[in-house]
């Protein structure tokens, strides 16, 4: 009788392993929601926040005032007291897959807005739709840095910027 019943327990055991590796989806890092059929939720990828200065009177670029990317999307600038949420963007069209956000010390305006001539490295050529927030209702997306190339326009939710996506390498914000 003992044989039996450590059999049968040992039997719940591996039928619960099994079970375990081949229906829970671990944690990865960032939200699932929207997920390519061809995206797998066991990849991490690597997610920024960026804090910019507002474009000075005469110039075209946004000053990085501070930058952290870790593997998670709760990442925050810590340590500022007032800042705002002034773009995000994402890997694929319809907002899937996050990569970088960008705040700013203050909201866009008539007289306040921001750009940034190249984007870093690790989302050139990557970014396929974006948000604008905080005022900060016109995104511009540029082929090229310095803003230059073929570029697209929209309004503050831009679910796919057509015929750039996969080409964005500059882009700016303004109210």
């Amino acid at each position: 009788m003992k044989n039996h019943t450590a059999n049968f327990y040992i039997r719940i055991l591996l039928v619960s392993v099994l079970v375990y590796f081949c229906f829970v989806k671990p944690v990865s890092g960032y939200s699932t929601d929207g997920l390519n059929e061809a995206e797998s939720p066991y990849e991490t990828h690597t997610i920024c926040h960026v804090l910019l200065e507002p474009l000075q009177p005469g110039k075209s670029i946004s000053t990085i005032l501070m930058k952290q990317c870790g593997t998670s999307s709760q990442l925050t600038l810590v340590g500022l007291n007032t800042t705002y949420l002034i773009a995000n963007f994402y890997d694929n069209t319809n907002y899937g897959t996050e990569l970088i956000y960008y705040y700013g010390s203050s909201m866009c305006s008539s007289s306040i807005s921001y750009g940034v001539s190249q984007v870093s490295a690790s989302v050139d050529n990557r970014i396929s739709s974006g948000s604008g927030y905080s005022g900060c209702n016109n995104i511009y997306v540029y082929d090229l840095p310095n803003y230059a190339g073929d570029s697209a326009s929209c309004f503050a939710n831009c679910s796919s910027f057509g015929a750039l996506n996969d080409r964005v390498s500059s882009w700016k914000v303004t109210n």
